[in-house]
């Protein structure tokens, strides 16, 4: 009996002692990575509109990016600006990053502050240089209807 029992206890010294043993790698320890890429776009960017053909209608746009406050949300707040033909538009975009220093926005389901849904509109952000494609009406508003335009604004970096 005695016997069994060191059989017993040698058996289980030697269970623990592999599992003592046993450890992890380094690499095992891996922290997430992911930023939300809202943190990352915010600024000031000055520059142009252009219609389909071209043809500038605004040397003074100002676009502000900041981030959308919505929860699991991420978003960017849009402020386009040109006082020169009167355009002052704010719009959500959900932004996410297309690899390194570059990002593209789109409306997806996204409304302006006055509650109307933008299509065909999005924009792309690569380094300093931002371009954004919306459709607007003859009053440079966001706009949805058939006698919308689209315009580029073409936009660089001036403030973080």
């Amino acid at each position: 009996m005695i016997m069994k029992l060191k059989n017993i206890f040698f058996i289980m010294l030697c269970m623990l002692t592999a599992v003592g043993f046993v450890s992890c790698d380094d690499d095992d320890d891996v922290t997430s990575t992911h930023t939300d890429a809202s943190l990352l776009v915010s600024g000031t960017f000055k520059g142009t509109i252009v219609d389909k053909d071209g043809v500038v209608k605004a040397e003074d746009v100002e676009v502000t990016l900041t981030r959308f406050e919505g929860e699991n949300v991420q978003a960017t707040t849009f402020h386009l600006t040109a006082p020169s033909i009167n355009m002052d538009q704010t719009a959500v975009f959900n932004v996410a990053c297309a690899g390194d220093n570059r990002y593209t926005f789109s409306s997806g389901s996204v409304v302006t502050a006055t509650g109307e849904a933008i299509r065909n509109s999005g924009a792309i952000l690569e380094g300093d240089e931002l371009t954004v494609m919306v459709t607007m009406n003859s009053k440079f508003k966001f706009s949805t209807a058939s006698a919308a335009k689209p315009y580029t604004i073409k936009a660089v970096k001036v403030t973080q």
